[in-house]
């Protein structure tokens, strides 16, 4: 009974959590939206989120419908599985959010603002690291859940950096 009541209030607060993030996305997009401008966007900040959006949908995607997956993170970690339907459908509003916000920085003023070298080289690395341990999975070199829990962290990483930084 006492885990039953648990699931319910990881729930609620899971689709809390996705109502408030939620909404954090939109005064941006509109800001952009009626400005027709992205000056003073952060266009690093940008790229960062969206590297983080891409492997947050990733992990989330294949752990939430992949029961072998499930299973074999539950076996290690000892609980029920740990992406909820909230976390899936908040990936993929983040990853559209932020793609669009990608897209404003392309049709909007934008000044003379670039992505910093250095930014294009660490999301770079993140991203080929990805494959290749994408293209062990495959042949089997390394597990799976190995590259998903690369995906989970390259997500925490850019979340805790970004704060960490502002």
């Amino acid at each position: 009974m006492a885990e039953n009541w648990l699931e319910v209030l990881a729930d609620v607060v899971g689709w809390g959590y996705f109502l408030a993030w939620t909404v954090s996305f939109l005064p941006q997009i509109y800001e952009n939206w009626r400005r027709k401008s992205v000056v003073g966007f952060s266009f690093d900040m940008l790229t960062y989120f969206m590297l983080s959006y891409v492997t947050y949908l990733i992990y989330n995607v294949a752990v939430f419908f992949d029961k072998g997956i499930q299973s074999e993170i539950m076996k290690k970690s000892h609980q029920s599985s740990p992406v909820k339907l909230n976390d899936v459908v908040f990936a993929l509003f983040a990853f559209f959010c932020t793609a669009y916000q990608c897209f404003q920085c392309i049709i909007y003023d934008r000044g003379s603002q670039t992505i910093h070298y250095s930014t294009w080289l660490l999301c770079s690395l993140c991203v080929a690291a990805g494959g290749i341990l994408a293209i062990l999975a495959a042949f089997k070199v390394v597990s799976f859940v190995l590259a998903l829990m690369y995906c989970g962290y390259v997500k925490m990483c850019v979340s805790f950096f970004t704060v960490s930084n502002n």
